[in-house]
């Protein structure tokens, strides 16, 4: 099983809607393996974290602090509280975790086959679970209660690499050919890849920088290093397509 982006970019683009900052990741974090893992977004070359040259701070200059930190869901919007005290940047990431290893964060999943569907993504100490949640409504057409699906899992020390944007076959395919790039990125595993639409351009590069650290965490070598073709790599999703029968309706 491959693992690793062809063609594709590593973790890493531009936050939408704000202002380029001077202020790296890496400059953030300091220069720890924490550090390495931001710091990559500004120094990457092709095919590594950050094509489109870093994730900018949410404010010019980096010099002002958000006091809160704001992801969209798929219903509704969900507001996460960040320490007033952090960058911009630090802030979405800080908060990106935090809801990853609380109450998860509800995310589209492509597969290559079928409808995409809308799955809770949650960081344990071991392992990235998932599971879809489906909304059934009533006669009236009012949402009534949550259909859950079965729980799966893929242990972290499996998670092998991080692609940004549309770079795997279940991103490519026609039928998603109107969601941006800016909303994708996959999480390749030696089983297969996960590839998931944020709700926002903000949200994904969050997203990105928290399993980036995760991933330096994990492994003892850079997992950058590994540049290998995820163009043909299968989905993990694509057998959970029979388990609801129901996708995101869009």
């Amino acid at each position: 099983m491959k693992a690793g982006g062809g063609s594709g970019s590593q973790v890493g683009s531009t936050m939408s809607g704000t202002q380029s900052s001077t202020n790296s990741f890496g400059n953030i974090f300091g220069r720890g393996r924490g550090g390495a893992a931001m710091n990559a977004i500004q120094n990457s070359g092709p095919g590594e974290y950050g094509r489109n040259k870093g994730i900018s701070a949410g404010n010019a200059g980096g010099s002002n602090m958000e006091e809160s930190i704001e992801f969209g869901t798929i219903n509704g919007r969900t507001k996460q509280q960040s320490d007033p005290s952090l960058s911009g940047d630090e802030a979405a990431v800080s908060s990106a975790m935090a809801q990853l290893r609380k109450q998860g964060v509800v995310i589209v999943a492509h597969g290559s086959r079928g409808k995409p569907k809308t799955v809770r993504l949650q960081l344990t100490e071991e392992s990235i679970t998932w599971r879809t949640e489906t909304r059934r409504k009533n006669a009236s057409g009012q949402n009534k209660e949550i259909k859950l699906g079965k729980l799966h899992s893929v242990a972290l020390n499996n998670i092998m690499y991080v692609d940004v944007g549309k770079q795997t076959t279940a991103l490519r395919r026609h039928e998603n050919s109107s969601v941006p790039e800016s909303l994708c990125f996959s999480l390749l595993t030696k089983e297969g890849s996960l590839d998931l639409e944020a709700n926002s351009p903000r949200e994904r590069d969050a997203l990105v920088g928290s399993f980036s650290l995760v991933l330096d965490d994990v492994h003892a070598k850079n997992w950058r290093d590994i540049y290998r073709a995820s163009n043909e790599m299968p989905s993990s999703f694509d057998e959970y397509d029979e388990e609801n029968g129901v996708g995101v309706q869009r």
